[in-house]
């Protein structure tokens, strides 16, 4: 971030009217600057930072004839910020700036913000993926071993918006689930085709899952994308294995049930059967098993159109009633 940091105190000693002094003066030179004392204040939150120097350095200092000091700089700033991405990609993020006085105790350096305008934007700060929202500054005072300092601090609650990951994850492989729903159309036996199409499907949701896992930091905590890209692999890998079972089912020998023999003995012992012309027996041809396997597999994929969309649906609901109810949540505690 690029700010201007803007510094004011009084200082007894450089009370220009004195001197018959009535004017401010402007002081830009770095020498000069230099000799004059300024508060010693660091970032505490700094991760980087530099100051610019082009094609002067960016330091001002002003003096008041009573001796009040106003000395403006120009820093960019790398600020640490601590997240939790448990909601991401639905999630909102609370990031600080924190300054105070690295050396100098409270007896020595009391800050405080400017009573009016403590700080002002030039123009709406746009952040990608992002919705800016700033919220009031505070001050704080810190025990440690070397004295009682003083701080101030402020906070920017960033607000994820979701239509980027709407069309560029949720979209894509939600399309990618349904993909795997057309093998139950496909015949049994055109098993090419059905296991390109779960292989191609299972692929594609494993490249999407990913991309968007190189774009995180790794965390060891479950965030509500992998709660979707598990699903949404789940889905997948339970269609291809219902063709599994459909093959199994198709291929598997049909057992036709026969009578007990002990009692087919006595049965022919004590009443002979009479003579048959063999209208009334079934008989068991290739064929007509081969029906009975065909209806077993088509059995197995019509079941399959209807239960594997109600699952996912039921899925659906769960996954976003939690997690938008999640998300509101933060941003009333964050807001």
């Amino acid at each position: 971030m690029d700010i201007y940091l803007r510094q004011s105190w009084v200082d007894p000693r450089l009370q220009l009217r004195k001197y018959g002094i009535n004017e401010t003066v402007t002081l830009n030179g770095g020498d000069l600057i230099d000799e004059i004392w300024t508060p010693d204040i660091f970032f505490r939150n700094l991760k980087s930072g530099n100051f610019h120097s082009m094609t002067v350095p960016n330091k001002l200092i002003k003096l008041s004839p009573d001796g009040r000091i106003l000395f403006s700089m120009r820093l960019t700033l790398r600020l640490s910020c601590h997240m939790s991405f448990r909601l991401y990609p639905l999630d909102s993020q609370r990031c600080w700036v924190v300054l105070g006085s690295y050396a100098m105790t409270t007896d020595q350096v009391q800050i405080q913000w400017k009573e009016d305008m403590p700080f002002t934007i030039e123009k709406e700060i746009e952040v990608p993926e992002f919705q800016l929202v700033l919220q009031e500054p505070g001050t704080f005072y810190r025990d440690i071993d070397t004295g009682v300092f003083s701080f101030l601090n402020v906070s920017f609650v960033l607000l994820r918006q979701n239509g980027y990951h709407l069309l560029q994850t949720y979209l894509p492989t939600f399309l990618i689930v349904m993909m795997s729903w057309v093998a139950f159309w496909v015949p049994v036996q055109a098993a090419p085709a059905r296991t390109i199409l779960g292989v191609v499907t299972l692929l594609s949701l494993t490249s999407v899952a990913s991309g968007i896992r190189a774009k995180l930091p790794p965390v060891s905590y479950v965030k509500a994308i992998d709660i979707w890209i598990g699903g949404c692999s789940v889905m997948v890998f339970c269609a291809f294995l219902e063709f599994a079972v459909a093959t199994y089912l198709c291929r598997m020998k049909v057992r036709h049930r026969q009578p007990k023999t002990h009692f087919l003995a006595f049965w022919k012992t004590e009443h002979p059967e009479p003579q048959s012309n063999g209208k009334d027996q079934v008989v068991h041809t290739p064929e007509s098993d081969q029906k009975i396997q065909l209806r077993r597999s088509h059995a197995v994929d019509r079941y399959s159109r209807m239960i594997f969309p109600c699952v996912f649906l039921v899925f659906n609901m769960a996954y976003w009633i939690y997690y938008l109810s999640q998300r509101a949540k933060m941003e009333i505690k964050l807001l």
